[in-house]
C-alpha cells in the first residue's frame, strides 16, 4: 500500500520531467537543425560560386588575351599591307614614268624624219635604243611603227625583217583610232622573236605638220620583271 501511494505521489513529477525533457530536446533539436540549415545553405552556395568562378575567370582571361592578340595581329597585318601597297605603287609609278621618258626620247630621236628617213638611219637609231634598253631591266624592246603598222626600227631586232606587219595589233589599232594614251596592251607573243612574251606601253608619235597620224612608239615590257618584284616584296614580309 505504501509503495502504491509512493508511486502515485511520484508519478506526476516523473511525467513532468519527461514532458520537460521532451520539450527541451525538441527545442534543442529544432535550433540545431535551424543552425545547421542557416550555415549549410550559404556555405554550399559560396562553394558553388567559387567553383564556377574558378572555371570562368581563366576562360575570361584567355578570351580577353586572345581578343587582344587578334586585334594586334589585325593591326600589324593592315600596316604590312599598307606598306606593301605604298611600296608597290611608288615602284610602279617610277617604272611607268621610265617608259614614258623612253617613249618621249624615241619620239624626239626621230623627229622630222620620214619613214624612209628612219629606215635609212636604222643602224644608228637601233644602237641608241639598244643602249637605253640595256640600262633598263624592265624593258624588253623598243619598237617604232609607221602610220600603217609596219615596223621601222627596234632595239633588239636588226635589221628589221621585210614584210613584218603589226597593223593588226590591238595597241596599234586603238591608238590609230584615237584611244587615250599611253595605251597598255594585254600580254602578247612576239612575231620577230617567237619566244618573247611582253605587254606594250604604247603612245603615238608627235603628229607631223599636217596633224596626221605618224605611227606608234611601243615599249615592250617583261611581265617577269613585275612578277619577280612582287616576289621580292613578299620575301620581305610586306605582303
Amino acid at each position: 500500500a505504501q509503495c502504491r501511494m509512493f508511486q502515485r505521489n511520484t508519478a506526476p513529477a516523473a511525467s513532468l520531467r519527461r514532458a520537460l525533457g521532451n520539450f527541451l530536446h525538441a527545442m534543442a533539436a529544432g535550433r540545431l537543425r535551424r543552425f545547421l540549415a542557416s550555415r549549410r545553405g550559404p556555405g554550399l552556395r559560396a562553394l558553388h560560386a567559387l567553383a564556377i568562378l574558378s572555371l570562368l575567370v581563366p576562360a575570361i582571361v584567355l578570351a580577353a588575351h586572345a581578343a587582344a592578340s587578334w586585334t594586334e595581329q589585325q593591326r600589324l597585318g593592315r600596316e604590312r599591307l599598307d606598306r606593301a601597297a605604298e611600296l608597290l605603287h611608288e615602284h610602279a609609278t617610277r617604272v611607268f614614268d621610265t617608259f614614258e621618258l623612253l617613249a618621249s626620247y624615241a619620239d624626239e630621236l626621230t623627229a622630222g624624219l620620214s619613214p624612209a628617213g628612219i629606215r635609212g638611219d636604222e643602224g644608228e637609231i637601233n644602237a641608241r635604243l639598244l643602249r637605253y634598253k640595256e640600262a633598263l631591266p624592265q624593258v624588253q624592246d623598243v619598237w617604232l611603227l609607221d602610220g600603217e603598222g609596219k615596223p621601222l626600227v627596234s632595239a633588239n631586232v636588226f635589221p628589221m625583217p621585210p614584210g613584218l606587219d603589226l597593223s593588226d595589233r590591238d595597241y596599234f589599232r586603238r591608238l590609230r583610232d584615237g584611244a587615250a594614251e599611253p595605251y597598255i596592251s594585254d600580254v602578247l607573243r612576239g612575231r620577230a622573236m617567237a619566244d618573247a612574251l611582253f605587254f606594250q606601253f604604247a603612245r603615238r608619235f608627235t603628229p607631223g605638220p599636217d596633224g596626221g597620224f605618224r605611227g606608234v612608239v611601243a615599249i615592250s615590257v617583261q611581265p617577269e620583271y613585275f612578277r619577280d618584284w612582287f616576289a621580292r616584296v613578299g620575301a620581305l614580309g610586306l605582303s
